[in-house]
């Protein structure tokens, strides 16, 4: 029986012409030990088993999708095959040619254990410091991305070659506010041409502000521009000189919502859902108000700086102050939904969206889906006050589990009722 954290938690896929084979095929191509196949459709690939549960035989007996005549697993079962060809990674004998390092990763009580490597991008190969017969590659310790995983009773320091993030030069990106607080791009050089210091680093200047991304400029405490402290000892902080975005012309922005109170809303629209105008942030005749320094530049289109139910402007009518604009909502999500035992309930979600947990599941969250540069998705989730950003293959298992597969973010949680 499959569950939560997946048996088989290496790769997923889905297809309606899903078979024991065509799983096969993408596992092994993909030099996966395990491949296993559920719920009709889906396939997924691994190099170790995580705890599960053995079922009988004919729980599995779900037809697949794309042949009748075979069986593909069924409601949160999973059959489980092994790759006849595989071949465990064998320890690296090559020369590293990136970053070469240290690190301590021990499993968890017998469990699986996943430790991240500080600054890489990508760990390139991994070996046990004292290679054992329970350290098994491929069976016992592996890596994905800038992880490194152990499992069993694999464990102990590992010499790991990796290769580094690169620190980013000056970018071209821009500010939409004035005071730039808004700016998340990766300048990482002051006004007078000093290099950044990394925020997670206290040397030469020590400080507060150590979660903030690499050393690009930014603007955590309201100064009246974006920001940084320099490797110079002998010069703490300077402003960055980053250029003002051009402001959308009526057009050339998405005249819809990506959530529903629009706060990141960046569309022309200038009149409020009775058909008054909106009076530019830049002035405050006939309304005063305090948003010509953050909005001073965003002309007279609807904004939502503070939080309302939908964006809003003040009117050019001196006997109406302010008002919400109609806008639209963006399309939405495309949602698979599985239901398992126990209340489980297996949500697969795709598109450019937002999505909204339903009033009957135990978490409440909501989700930004969207694409990164490189056209992959990636996942802003957002649960009470706490927030994270999934891209592939990354999970996290707070009070719902969630994980960017491919083109989908699978999240899997509990109904409280009605399940």
């Amino acid at each position: 029986m499959d569950q939560r954290s997946r048996t088989l938690n290496g790769k997923m896929t889905t297809s309606k012409t899903m078979t024991v084979d065509s799983c096969r095929k993408t596992c092994t191509d993909l030099r996966f030990k395990y491949y296993g196949v559920e719920y009709s459709s889906q396939c997924f690939c691994g190099n170790n088993l995580t705890k599960s549960v053995k079922m009988k035989e004919n729980d599995c007996w779900s037809f697949c999708a794309g042949d009748k005549t075979q069986a593909c697993g069924g409601t949160w079962r999973i059959a489980i095959y092994k790759n006849p060809i595989f071949t465990p990674t064998k320890k690296s004998t090559a020369a590293c040619k990136d970053k070469k390092g240290e690190v301590q990763c021990s499993s968890s009580n017998g469990q699986r254990s996943v430790c991240i490597v500080p600054q890489a991008e990508l760990v390139l190969n991994i070996d046990p410091k004292v290679p054992t017969d329970e350290c098994e590659p491929g069976e016992t310790y592996g890596r994905h991305g800038d992880e490194i995983w152990v499992s069993g009773k694999c464990g102990g320091k590992f010499e790991i070659c990796y290769r580094e993030v690169a620190v980013k030069e000056v970018s071209k990106d821009c500010v939409k506010t004035a005071d730039g607080s808004d700016y998340t791009g990766t300048l990482n050089k002051t006004k007078s041409g000093k290099t950044c210091q990394a925020w997670s680093s206290q040397t030469p200047q020590k400080h507060r502000f150590t979660s903030l991304p690499n050393n690009y400029c930014r603007n955590p405490d309201g100064e009246p521009h974006a920001w940084c402290y320099t490797t110079d000892p002998n010069s703490r902080w300077e402003f960055c000189e980053i250029s003002q975005c051009k402001t959308p012309a009526p057009g050339e922005a998405d005249e819809c919502l990506l959530e529903p109170k629009g706060q990141s809303y960046q569309g022309t629209k200038n009149v409020t859902k009775s058909g008054l105008k909106c009076q530019a942030w830049s002035v405050k005749t006939p309304h005063s108000h305090s948003f010509t320094k953050s909005l001073g530049n965003q002309e007279n289109y609807c904004r939502n700086p503070d939080g309302e139910p939908k964006p809003w402007c003040y009117t050019t009518e001196k006997d109406t102050r302010w008002e919400t604009c109609d806008i639209p909502e963006c399309a939405a999500c495309k949602i698979e939904q599985e239901k398992g035992p126990d209340c489980k309930v297996l949500y697969k979600i795709s598109g450019g969206c937002y999505y909204q947990s339903h009033y009957r599941n135990e978490c409440k969250y909501s989700v930004k889906i969207d694409k990164d540069g490189a056209g992959k998705l990636k996942a802003d989730v957002k649960y009470g006050s706490t927030k994270f950003s999934l891209k592939e293959g990354k999970s996290v298992n707070k009070c719902a589990y969630f994980k960017v597969m491919g083109d989908y973010l699978v999240i899997e949680d509990t109904l409280t009722h009605g399940c």
